[in-house]
């Protein structure tokens, strides 16, 4: 074998490491942080669900047990008491609808792309709800 073939080899097999390199560079490296945001993504996505489940259930929890507090309070003809504990029946009942709401409804649409639409939905609801039916539906 001569020196030519051998510095050709060597040369060729130098191209070729960098041809490696340059892909790895150029079509991995994109992948890796595509793949990276779409975990990430999804990790947020459903850490929300589970916390927004919790935060439903205690308050599921926890309306119940205001609102009999709240008779009590009317039983005993406290009415300080008495609207006090109906008005956190009342706040933690509307927590655990908007909570359930997002479980079902906001977070799904956010997992598949449609943040547009839940931030449009969640800011244009409100203030029409509070037209039609004032301000019942609005936590304390």
């Amino acid at each position: 074998m001569a020196l030519g073939e051998i510095v050709a080899i060597v040369l060729g097999g130098v191209a070729l490491i960098a041809l490696v390199v340059a892909a790895a560079v150029y079509v991995l490296l994109p992948i890796s942080r595509g793949l990276r945001r779409l975990l990430r993504h999804l990790w947020f996505i459903a850490k929300a669900m589970v916390q927004d489940t919790l935060r439903a259930v205690s308050a599921f929890i926890a309306a119940p047990v205001f609102a009999t507090l709240g008779i009590v309070g009317l039983l005993t003809n406290r009415p300080d008491a008495q609207a006090r504990f109906f008005a956190s029946a009342k706040d933690e009942s509307l927590r655990g609808l908007l909570a359930t709401y997002r479980v079902f409804i906001g977070h799904p649409l956010r997992l598949i792309g449609a943040q547009r639409v839940v931030e449009r939905l969640e800011q244009g609801l409100p203030p029409a709800i509070e037209d039609v039916w004032g301000e019942v539906l609005t936590p304390s």
